[in-house]
């Protein structure tokens, strides 16, 4: 049980580490990672569907079709 604990430990760490990159390299900031509450991961999904949205807008605009990969809902 000990081992379980401390490897999802592990996994949450190199996880926050990750989008801590990615919000360094999309948003010049980054954050303490801690699972702060149940909802943290609503957050996560936000700012990739946010991600994705933008990268949909900018192939059209630069190509003047549709985006040829899928389009987030409500985008």
């Amino acid at each position: 049980m000990q081992e379980d604990y401390e490897n999802l430990k592990k996994i949450f760490a190199e996880t926050g580490n990750i989008v801590n990159e990615f919000s360094r390299l999309f948003r010049d900031i980054t954050g303490i990672i801690e699972i702060m509450d149940q909802t943290d991961y609503k957050n996560v999904i936000e700012f990739l569907f946010k991600a994705k949205c933008e990268q949909v807008h900018q192939y059209e605009a630069e190509f003047g079709e549709p985006a040829p990969f899928p389009r987030p809902k409500g985008c």
